[in-house]
């Protein structure tokens, strides 16, 4: 697997909340071939009223949150799988339980080669809990991502227990699926720790795969990102050993 270097995923308890939303596109990865797009923002309680709130931060969410952002294609939607995470004032927030969540994908583009996702998270008491996986065709296959970028995201927010300005983190991840054949639908999963913060998150899809395309993702400001892929590797070995 290629990867590039990640940002440090530092064990920091923050509830953040973001000041604003992105409003538009993450990173434009300007895929080649026939592309698909599909984009969420304002993943808030207004804007999905009848899902879990504060008090039922666990429970499951009654459906996907459908892409929001113009020019999405429709055809893919964002849910909770279980644990924390709810549409708050403005983010799904994990509070006090890590979330897994997956975006999924019924109807992909005829000769899918290539699918990317960008998540724009506020840290909690770290980031992922994991790298995302891709499962298609209904199976289980868990496939890990071909690149993985980190970078400066965004989004400001708030820390509110400090009130320390700051800005998200945005997490890109590509696979390579050239060699798979035909896709009929695929699923990519996730697990964000505890107080974590969803403020956007992009799927960008091509029946072309001409390389590393979430290069593009900014470069973070400070810190080696090769110290989160060791981070996520370390706990992905410690379940192991815990399950053996």
């Amino acid at each position: 697997m290629k990867t590039s270097t990640w940002t440090p995923l530092v064990a920091v308890t923050m509830a953040a909340l973001p000041l604003a939303a992105s409003g538009t596109m993450l990173t434009n990865l300007n895929l080649s071939g026939v592309t698909e797009y599909e984009g969420w923002e304002g993943l808030t309680a207004a804007n999905n009223p009848g899902y879990p709130g504060f008090f039922d931060f666990t429970d499951p969410w009654p459906s996907p949150i459908a892409p929001s952002i113009a020019g999405s294609a429709g055809n893919a939607g964002f849910d909770k799988v279980s644990g924390g995470g709810y549409p708050a004032s403005q983010s799904i927030y994990n509070f006090t339980a890590p979330g897994t969540f997956t975006v999924s994908n019924a109807s992909p583009l005829a000769g899918l080669k290539t699918v990317a996702l960008q998540l724009d998270l506020g840290e909690g008491d770290s980031f992922l809990l994991g790298i995302p996986v891709l499962n298609y065709n209904g199976g289980s296959q868990a496939m890990s991502p071909t690149f993985t970028q980190s970078g400066n995201g965004p989004t400001s927010f708030t820390n509110p227990q400090t009130g320390d300005p700051g800005t998200t983190t945005l997490f890109g991840f590509q696979w390579d699926l050239s060699s798979v054949g035909s896709i009929t639908d695929y699923a990519i999963q996730w697990t964000a720790d505890a107080h974590v913060t969803t403020y956007n998150l992009q799927l960008d899809s091509s029946d072309t795969f001409t390389g590393n395309s979430i290069s593009a993702v900014p470069e973070p400001s400070a810190y080696p990102l090769a110290a989160a892929l060791a981070a996520l590797a370390f706990v992905a070995t410690r379940r192991r050993l815990s399950r053996n």
